[in-house]
């Protein structure tokens, strides 16, 4: 919000009109890719223990906020899911929020924020945690951008689910907030179809600790692929 907030007080003396738009993600994907990124930035929090940020899941007060701030005629609220882009492709929706048309000669970079698997996601967490007091701050953060890089070049396997009482507690407190916004906003009882995550999911693992032959794994194999890279 606070990131929005600047953009808007930099564009509103140049423009006339300025329209807002927002994806949402269900809020236990969301969690999910959020305790990825801070695990990225040097967390060392468990699944269990990563703090809830209550505000940035409230869709419905985030959106209403917005919305009184640019006017409901210049917000365009999305919901992010595959089923819900136009052509199931994000880039394609977005240009149809704008009202532009796909072209051929748009450049389209390769796509670089890859989904680590819960081994590679529990790797950086442990290095996280034993790292800080071997190095120093500038030392630790680039070798973890190198162990981060190296690892997003090997396979993935399953990725991490996180604990299901976390995430129907988070569900459950933004349920009325989910169902308020589908209704002024869309037209409907739900707002996302399905949940992102669940520990059902046959492609999710729940955490747990790595062995020390799996580090052991990780970090030859890591290595060769980043020597391969350089």
């Amino acid at each position: 919000p606070e990131e929005a907030n600047r953009l808007l007080t930099l564009f509103e003396p140049h423009f006339s009109k300025i329209r807002v738009i927002i994806y949402l993600r269900e809020q236990g994907g969301n969690m999910a890719s959020s305790y990825s990124t801070k695990l990225r930035n040097g967390s060392s929090h468990l699944p269990a223990d990563d703090e809830i940020e209550w505000e940035k899941y409230d869709y419905y007060h985030r959106a209403k906020r917005r919305s009184d701030q640019v006017g409901r005629a210049n917000l365009d609220v999305r919901v992010y899911e595959r089923d819900a882009f136009v052509e199931g492709d994000l880039l394609v929706d977005f240009l149809d929020a704008i009202e532009e048309s796909w072209s051929a000669d748009f450049f389209v970079p390769e796509w670089k924020n890859e989904r680590l698997g819960a081994s590679s996601l529990e790797m950086i967490r442990t290095f996280n945690e034993m790292a800080p007091s071997r190095l120093d701050s500038a030392d630790v953060a680039e070798a973890r951008g190198n162990l981060v890089r190296a690892l997003e070049q090997l396979p993935q396997g399953p990725t991490l689910a996180f604990p299901e009482e976390k995430l129907a507690k988070l569900r459950n407190e933004f349920s009325e907030s989910n169902r308020r916004l589908a209704q002024e906003f869309f037209d409907r009882d739900e707002l996302f179809t399905k949940f992102e995550s669940s520990s059902n999911d046959r492609d999710e693992v729940p955490w747990r600790e790595l062995t020390g032959e799996e580090v052991l794994d990780l970090m030859i194999r890591s290595a060769v692929t980043w020597d391969v890279r350089s």
